[in-house]
């Protein structure tokens, strides 16, 4: 942890100091209040079982998104019954930005997660029309990896949900005031 940052000067400060990741129950005990977006990469069926039991274990299922790219992944999430928020994998992304709404109704949990680019190729996705759309079969959007200012704010007015990004100490102070905090 934290070999790879350099600093102005071009030196690894934290690399090599002792620094290593938490485990996951570490951050859901010491970190109770916070919400947490795991993004589980395609693997097996154990491996996500594992995190879910996890979560249960800790009660923690209300503030945990677990979400996958993979669309596999997420379909084990919903047979395991998980009753946390999901992100939704490609299948369902796709489904999303290609179909027309009535094609869509009933097909995501309130409160499950589209999380895209702002951008999909010619497509924008950015758009308080497609934002507008997802809220309205129950979905919040979020955008990745947003690490300018004039963009996220352009997310924000459009009704984005939430802004992940690379500098969050940069753009959160300035986002604040938009999400009314």
């Amino acid at each position: 942890v934290g070999w790879g940052f350099v600093d102005a000067t071009g030196a690894r400060p934290f690399a090599g100091q002792g620094f290593h990741a938490p485990t996951l129950e570490q951050v859901l005990t010491e970190l109770p209040d916070v919400r947490i977006n795991i993004d589980i990469k395609e693997g097996t069926q154990d491996g996500t079982q594992r995190v879910v039991d996890m979560v249960r274990k800790h009660d923690s299922s209300h503030r945990v998104l677990l979400t996958s790219f993979y669309s596999r992944t997420r379909d084990q999430l919903i047979d395991m019954d998980y009753r946390g928020p999901t992100g939704l994998g490609k299948r369902d992304a796709l489904a999303l930005v290609f179909l027309p709404e009535f094609l869509l109704k009933g097909r995501f949990r309130d409160g499950d997660r589209a999380q895209l680019p702002p951008k999909f190729g010619p497509l924008n996705l950015g758009t308080s029309k497609f934002i507008d759309k997802a809220h309205r079969l129950g979905l919040k959007v979020d955008f990745w990896t947003i690490n300018d200012q004039p963009t996220a704010d352009e997310l924000i007015r459009a009704g984005a949900d939430g802004i992940m990004s690379d500098c969050p100490e940069e753009l959160a102070p300035k986002l604040t005031p938009l999400l009314g905090m």
